[in-house]
């Protein structure tokens, strides 16, 4: 059985230009991260506060493009 191969090419797939999104996103968790990590309530627990792989702004674009 072969099954039918089919590409998309980048302008098909992105019918929009990602590095304005991106921008405005990361402008904007640069100015709200740090307020809302000093505003939200402890709940008495120990947490790690590493940061992960992605950054905020980068894991908000994925999701607004998706």
């Amino acid at each position: 059985m072969e099954f039918a191969k089919t590409t998309i090419s980048t302008k098909e797939a992105l019918p929009m230009d990602i590095l304005p999104v991106f921008c405005d996103i990361d402008d904007f968790c640069q100015f709200f991260e740090p307020r809302w990590k000093r505003r939200r309530l402890s709940s008495g627990e120990r947490h790690r506060d590493r940061a992960g792989c992605l950054c905020l702004s980068e894991v908000m674009t994925i999701i607004v493009l998706f």
